[in-house]
């Protein structure tokens, strides 16, 4: 089971409703519980159906946290929070957290790059 603080919960819920397209962002933390929610500019050419991580931001992000990193977060504007099958093609790196603007739902996903996904459970803590 995942954890994520309450704080960081709402906190990623607020900056994703700001946009009217896919954002999202890298997850932080330590023995599975999200700590700490870093935004990521979607560079993609079609944000509203796509989200893409600029990949200089990555890279420093990377780099400074590879040890904490634990997964990521992205919106969907009108789809439900479920992974797309791009999603299951390009995510593979620890837990994807998808979040519906739809129905105001965070899923979380453990994605098995190119052949399929299961759902893990959230739990919100202080």
């Amino acid at each position: 089971m995942l954890k994520i603080r309450k704080s960081i919960h709402e906190s990623m819920v607020n900056y994703l409703d700001r946009f009217d397209y896919e954002e999202g962002g890298v997850l932080l933390g330590e023995d599975g519980v999200i700590d700490e929610f870093i935004p990521m500019t979607n560079v993609s050419s079609m944000k509203q159906s796509l989200y893409k991580m600029e990949p200089g931001e990555w890279l420093q992000i990377f780099k400074k946290n590879k040890d904490r990193i634990l997964g990521t977060i992205h919106s969907h504007t009108v789809k439900l929070a479920t992974p797309s099958k791009t999603d299951v093609s390009n995510l593979c790196m620890g837990i994807t957290l998808i979040y519906s603007k739809q129905d105001k739902l965070v899923r979380a996903f453990k994605i098995n790059r190119n052949i399929s996904w299961f759902e893990d459970d959230i739990e919100i803590i202080k």
